[in-house]
């Protein structure tokens, strides 16, 4: 709708100019073709340039209003990306933690600590005292998580 507009403005801008000043590519109409020059041949002129220079105008508005989309889009593309990467930090398995095999990752688990952020945020004499895993190496883990989701 917008283009619609710029067209018609400078459709009518290019219009007026040539009816005063005598512009290409309208003029050239009048060489190519013999016209002689009245006032229909100036109102020719002046609608043929308004006609082209309105569509020039307005292919390059609507081009550059489709760069300027496409570059909010990757923006936006960029920003999800970069949300979905911080929020895979937190949803990474326990596994992923040196130390922590199948066995280790269920007793934590049937501890309430089923992801790494879990890990991150308790407390090692807790942990220990729920899983029987000793506090030391439960701190090892803490310190682990701490670092990936940093």
């Amino acid at each position: 709708m917008i283009g619609a507009a710029v067209f018609v403005i400078f459709f009518v801008l290019f219009t007026l100019i040539s009816l005063a000043v005598d512009l290409p590519p309208g003029i050239w109409l009048h060489d190519w073709f013999n016209i002689t020059e009245t006032e229909y041949a100036s109102l020719i002129n002046g609608i043929v340039n308004g006609a082209v220079y309105g569509v020039i105008i307005w292919l390059a508005f609507s081009l550059a209003k489709m760069a300027l989309g496409r570059r909010k889009e990757s923006v936006e593309a960029a920003l999800l990306e970069e949300a979905l990467e911080e929020a895979s930090k937190f949803l990474i398995g326990l596994t992923e933690i040196r130390g922590i095999g199948p066995k280790r990752a269920e007793e934590l688990k049937a501890a309430g600590v089923n992801i790494i952020s879990d890990l991150a945020t308790s407390s090692a004499k807790d942990l220990s005292q729920k899983t029987g895993i000793s506090e030391r190496i439960i701190s090892r883990w803490i310190e682990q998580a701490k670092e990936m989701i940093e």
